[in-house]
């Protein structure tokens, strides 16, 4: 966990006292991800990730190079170019 809030700090309590995510959710008025918010999430991952590559690439060319550096080509570019080939063939 990255950032530990009261908000999670109070969910990790709920589910550990209730021995369980459904019955802890419901108790809190709270629902569970579904599977848009799991799919929403995922996209969000890319997101960040080609944020990641930007700012990486920005360094570099300022020559402040920090953090980890991808040699793919970032997610988005990689399933557009493999769309541009199947559109030519």
């Amino acid at each position: 966990m990255r950032f530990l809030t009261t908000a999670r700090l109070r969910a990790l309590v709920m589910v550990v006292e209730h021995r369980s995510f459904s019955v802890a959710a419901r108790t809190a008025g709270i629902s569970q991800p579904t599977r848009d918010a799991q799919r929403l999430a995922g996209r969000a991952r890319l997101a960040f990730r080609e944020i990641a590559q930007a700012r990486a690439e920005l360094d570099a060319l300022r020559g402040t190079e920090s953090g980890r550096h991808r040699t793919d080509p970032p997610p988005a570019a990689a399933t557009a170019r493999r769309s541009q080939v199947a559109a030519a063939g």
